[in-house]
């Protein structure tokens, strides 16, 4: 039975709380014997109506290369096409334009439509004119019928408001990192009051152990009483908890017998708002985001770096070395970068274009662009 709770968008389009997020995890060329088309079966065939194509935000190279297999994965599936809610992302890439980037991928999946398209994130613009530009391609592409809604993901207060000044179409939706380790209050509050949507990816963060998750924490305790109490995983309490305060959740899994999971416990429960306050009220006491680690400054004006190499990645070791910059390896300032600027009060945060760190930010708040001949190659 296909899951039945959904909210409606500031455009009137209703979304699914729960996607299927399609990552590296679940891509046969990322090590996944079973590979996406059969997983995305599953999930389909177990109720998900929702498929988030972009998952992977620390490689964007990634959403290309598996469109085909989500394609394949719906036509698997049986279920028509006019019953998925399919969210992509576009990658702003340099010479490319939405209404281009958009077809490409609307070829990949073998469709007509897509049913939200986000802007990835706004690392490509240099000042608000960028960002509003390229808003204004993204109402193009809803004009021309190619996205029903449009959005963005991983854009902070600032940006919002910079695309809000001159749209004609405000976003329908901002998808973020969130979880009870990074409950992003003050932007969930503005955006609620702008009627601009919520989407989490990661919101199992706080179960996951290792560079990528927030366990051991204070919300282990809580989260495995819960599970008990509802007699289902601490996985489906995690996911509750933003499906239950209205956020749409983006989750995966590469487990066929945890997606069937999913889909028959998440309808059978809902957290009390006293039990969503009490997770909230423990997760403050630890910051953690997944995807942006903080390092700490290795003294003078160096700053000390993290290896993000996709080969680090895909043999599940990263971080493999340390990079120990000094202030003249930064070509220019390059700001601001709405997710270095997540609160963290552990040091600088770095983020990851492709195989390059090309950004990182001081104690400061000061973002700087790297030089991209930087070579990772030559670090120990």
């Amino acid at each position: 039975m296909p899951f039945s709770e959904y909210i409606q968008l500031n455009d009137g389009n209703k979304i699914p709380l729960i996607a299927f997020g399609v990552g590296t995890s679940v891509s046969r060329r990322w090590g996944n014997p079973e590979g996406l088309p059969e997983l995305l079966k599953t999930a389909l065939q177990a109720g998900y109506r929702h498929i988030d194509t972009a998952e992977a935000n620390m490689l964007p190279l990634v959403e290309y290369e598996n469109e085909n297999e989500v394609a394949e994965g719906i036509r698997m599936s049986g279920v028509p096409r006019k019953d998925i809610f399919i969210t992509a992302k576009d990658l702003s890439i340099k010479g490319v334009t939405t209404e281009q980037a958009l077809r490409k991928t609307l070829q990949n999946l073998g469709v007509e439509y897509v049913d939200l398209y986000l802007i990835h994130n706004a690392m490509f613009a240099k000042n608000d004119a960028d960002l509003q530009r390229k808003w204004a391609e993204m109402e193009a592409v809803k004009e021309l019928g190619l996205a029903k809604s449009i959005g963005v993901s991983n854009l902070e207060q600032q940006r919002i408001q910079a695309i809000l000044k001159t749209a004609k179409v405000p976003p329908a939706i901002n998808q973020i990192e969130l979880h009870p380790y990074f409950q992003r209050t003050e932007l969930v509050s503005w955006l609620q009051q702008q009627n601009i949507a919520l989407a989490c990816y990661s919101p199992l963060a706080p179960l996951r152990s290792g560079s990528f998750g927030g366990r051991p924490g204070p919300v282990d305790d809580i989260f495995q009483a819960l599970a008990k109490k509802y007699n289902v995983d601490e996985s489906e309490i995690g996911l509750r908890w933003a499906i239950d305060q209205g956020h749409v959740v983006i989750t995966t899994s590469s487990k066929p017998e945890r997606i069937q999971g999913y889909a028959k416990k998440l309808p059978s429960f809902k957290l009390t708002t006293d039990e969503i306050s009490d997770i909230a009220e423990l997760g403050r006491k630890k910051a953690f985001a997944a995807f942006w680690h903080a390092f700490a400054p290795s003294g003078g004006d160096n700053f000390r770096l993290l290896s993000s190499r996709r080969e680090d990645l895909i043999q599940d070791n990263w971080p493999k070395h340390n990079i120990n910059a000094k202030s003249a390896d930064i070509v220019d300032t390059w700001g601001p970068a709405e997710l270095l600027s997540a609160s963290s009060h552990e040091g600088p945060f770095a983020m990851w274009i492709g195989r390059e760190i090309l950004c990182t930010e001081d104690f400061k708040g000061n973002q700087y662009h790297w030089n991209e001949a930087f070579d990772l190659n030559h670090v120990s």
